[in-house]
């Protein structure tokens, strides 16, 4: 889909591809996002998010409903902060 999506639906301005149905992680510094680069997944209208982390061999899934974007970040800090290795 290259860049048509780039920047809209609330959906990062740069290091994000998309494939078919979600978005992939092509850069997580970039992208602003605590996956890892390869991360792939998707953001529901009202909160609730998907991601499928390879490299961390890793599933996250919130089920919220409100469109407070923070409180997805937030979920992102805490499950990375959580892993030990």
């Amino acid at each position: 889909m290259g860049g048509m999506f780039n920047g809209k639906l609330g959906r990062p301005a740069h290091g994000m591809g998309y494939g078919f149905l979600v978005g992939v992680v092509e850069d997580s510094v970039a992208s602003g996002l605590r996956v890892s680069t390869g991360s792939f997944g998707w953001d529901g209208a009202f909160g609730t998010q998907a991601w499928i982390d390879p490299a961390e061999k890793m599933v996250s899934i919130i089920m919220i409903q409100t469109q407070v974007q923070p409180v997805q970040r937030d979920f992102e800090n805490a499950v990375m902060q959580a892993i030990i290795e």
